[in-house]
């Protein structure tokens, strides 16, 4: 019975021979007004105050938060201008200002031959952009990618299911994690009372997580190399707003006097808090000034 999901894959593991196969299968074109709704499979997606536009015929969507919900880790190269995506299954590598599109396999060797869509990545207010057709691309499923009535749906159509090893590799310390991390990360050194650390792990050795609960709940502490959103929550808040915190501007989202998310930059790395029951703006304050 044929199954849609965010997390498999059709088929056995993707092997080197698929790979020669062209990546370009049949692509869409854009049309008609820029307000277009995004979808993952069935479930709507909050970007924000991102806006998906038009490039040429191409439509441009933000990478990180569909590819994020898609079950990839991603990965902003400041050095290169380049976006780095893996799933544990496939992956690739765009770069600002490139139109060059292909897939590799993660478990595997080999690729699939460079294809241009008429459209290159932008980076728009911090938020890295690229042509939906892009994840045809990468699932290789020509209804990978549906666009009808400015609706844009993204879903992979499997026969069996595959599960894709997970990205998401646990340690014991958070020294550990930091050497996995593969850059000298910050962490909290001070949280609200009665949070302790439950457990620390990396994302495909490229993001450093932290859990922390208490009996209020959890709070998980996310940093990287880059200057792109990492908090993965793409809930819809009443309250979005910028504040200064130790200097730094920290966007913060939540209801009333609750704070659900916070996220912020600071010299060439991004971080993101998040509290499933919240948090009250003393406590972030708390949480974001004692970071080293």
């Amino acid at each position: 019975m044929k199954k849609f999901t965010t997390l498999l894959l059709s088929g056995a593991l993707i092997c080197a021979q698929s790979f020669a196969v062209s990546a370009e299968g049949n692509l869409i074109s854009a049309g008609g007004e820029n307000n277009y709704s995004i979808f993952v499979n069935e479930e709507k997606l909050d970007i924000g105050n991102k806006t998906v536009y038009t490039k040429g015929d191409q439509i441009m969507v933000p990478v990180r938060f569909v590819g994020e919900k898609l079950g990839f880790a991603i990965e902003w190269k400041a050095e290169d201008q380049g976006i780095f995506l893996d799933n544990g299954t496939v992956n690739t590598s765009v770069y600002i200002g490139a139109d060059s599109y292909f897939k590799a396999s993660s478990v595997a060797i080999g690729m699939s031959a460079p294809t241009a869509l008429g459209a290159a990545p932008e980076l728009k207010d911090g938020t890295t952009f690229v042509p939906a057709n892009m994840f045809k691309i990468l699932f290789g499923n020509d209804d990978a990618v549906i666009v009808k009535d400015n609706t844009i749906t993204f879903q992979v159509e499997t026969e069996s299911q595959v599960q894709i090893p997970n990205p998401v590799k646990e340690h014991k310390t958070v020294e550990d994690a930091i050497v996995a991390s593969g850059f000298n990360a910050v962490v909290p050194t001070k949280l609200p009372e009665g949070y302790e650390m439950s457990a620390v792990t990396t994302i495909s050795n490229r993001m450093l997580q932290i859990f922390y609960e208490s009996g209020n709940g959890v709070i998980s502490y996310r940093t990287a190399v880059g200057d792109e959103d990492i908090s993965g929550d793409y809930s819809v808040y009443e309250s979005v707003k910028d504040v200064t915190i130790g200097g730094l501007t920290v966007t913060v989202k939540g209801e009333g006097e609750t704070v659900h998310s916070a996220a912020w930059t600071n010299s060439g790395e991004t971080f993101a808090l998040h509290a499933e029951n919240g948090l009250s703006m003393d406590d972030i304050r708390v949480i974001i000034e004692n970071i080293k």
